[in-house]
């Protein structure tokens, strides 16, 4: 019997979805993830780990586990995060069990973060439990990142692990919402906050003023019908653009003398925040020309560019070369418009190359009713455990 046969051999289906349900009793919206934090730091010492509980400067805990390799390498490191959204953000009315009690019905577990991402978190300590029961030998260590604060920007989580360089490893892979598909290419996400001013006046001559929002819908339309210069991913698709807020005028009998508004866009392998930031600049150079009295201005507020796998070809094989050893087929590659979340912050400061793979569903996240396919759990699992055996180098 192979080593990943054998450690496979050690997941048990109910196991894994105490676990899950454990978790998602756990109240844990973004800032309150004390209480799981030490929930998972005591689960990690009783499977006899060494666990650091690590806080951010606002307090915010974070769990970091090591499993020593007999060498002084580190391999894999996997990643978790363990803050949702508040159950009444995808309309808690609309929930038809109770969003922390788990529940199994058919080949749907439900709860508040069962996708995003607690079944991830269970399917990885599930496989580290079989690993080490199968006692079968690391050459380079594994480490997990259990993080607090991913759904709000994960500063006091990842950020902070990764500035200060707390983890090491030569790959770095997240439970996120993949459905099960292996994703090691992510769009970026940046906002912009725009700003146009303009010149208050009564609005019986409106030629008297400079109206800021008229310049700001201008520039919107712009920004709408030229887009970003980008070359169309084959996975990921194309740039995206949304304008989430916008702001502008006092009342309705004055020309309104200043307007804000907020654009997030999805940049795609290639581009860059501050290349679009050059482009919008460009764009308000060209109303200017054509208006001088157009005033206006562009910021970056949040900035995550897009990431593709280093050397994605012979990584990715053995990922699908694991794979085929744990479920006996290869991985669907993901399409998921989503960012690198935590993995973003690991490549950005530590240079680790990074991939999604998890069996959580990104369109059923933040939603009521949020569920995991407990098929796909289990799969998810054991793939978990051949990738821990493939990239931590196992020997018998």
């Amino acid at each position: 019997m192979d080593s990943v046969t054998a450690a496979v051999s050690h997941l048990r289906e109910r196991d894994i979805l105490d676990l899950t349900a454990s978790l998602v009793r756990i109240p844990s919206e973004t800032g309150q993830e004390k209480a799981i934090a030490h929930f998972l730091a005591q689960e990690l010492e009783t499977r006899g780990v060494e666990v650091t509980l690590v806080e951010s400067p606002a307090g915010r805990l974070s769990v970091l586990a090591r499993v020593p390799g007999e060498t002084e390498e580190w391999g894999l490191i996997l990643v978790g995060h363990i803050d949702t959204v508040p159950p009444d953000q995808g309309g808690k009315e609309g929930w038809r069990t109770d969003p922390y009690r788990g529940d199994r019905i058919g080949n749907r577990f439900y709860g508040l973060g069962s996708a995003d991402m607690m079944a991830g978190i269970a399917a990885i300590l599930a496989a580290l439990q079989s690993v080490m029961a199968s006692g079968v030998k690391l050459r380079k260590g594994l480490t997990l990142a259990f993080c607090a604060d991913e759904e709000r920007g994960s500063t006091e989580g990842m950020k902070y692990i990764a500035e200060n360089r707390l983890v090491q490893g030569q790959l770095a892979m997240s439970a996120d919402t993949t459905n099960g598909c292996l994703q090691g290419w992510f769009k970026g996400r940046t906002i912009f906050q725009i700003e146009t001013k303009g010149k208050s006046a009564h609005t019986s001559n409106p030629s008297k003023g400079v109206n800021a929002v008229h310049h700001m819908v201008e520039l919107i339309h712009t920004i709408k019908r030229k887009g970003f210069h980008h070359r169309t991913h084959p996975l990921l698709g194309s740039c995206t653009t949304t304008v989430g807020v916008i702001q502008g005028g006092r009342d309705m009998n004055s020309i309104p003398d200043h307007c804000e508004a907020t654009l997030e866009v999805r940049t795609v392998p290639g581009q860059t925040g501050e290349g679009v930031k050059e482009q919008i600049s460009a764009y308000i150079t060209s109303m200017k020309a054509r208006d001088p009295t157009v005033e206006a201005s562009v910021r970056i507020t949040v900035g995550k560019d897009p990431m593709a796998l280093v050397g994605k070809e012979a990584v990715l094989e053995r990922f699908q070369r694991a794979s085929r050893k744990a479920i006996g087929r290869e991985l669907e590659l993901g399409r998921s418009g989503i960012g690198g979340g935590d993995l973003y912050f690991l490549w950005k400061s530590l240079g680790i190359p990074c991939i999604n793979f998890g069996p959580g569903n990104v369109e059923l996240a933040h939603s009521a009713n949020e569920y995991v396919e407990i098929d796909k759990l289990i799969y998810v699992s054991k793939c978990y455990v051949a990738f821990i055996l493939e990239f931590c180098e196992a020997y018998a």
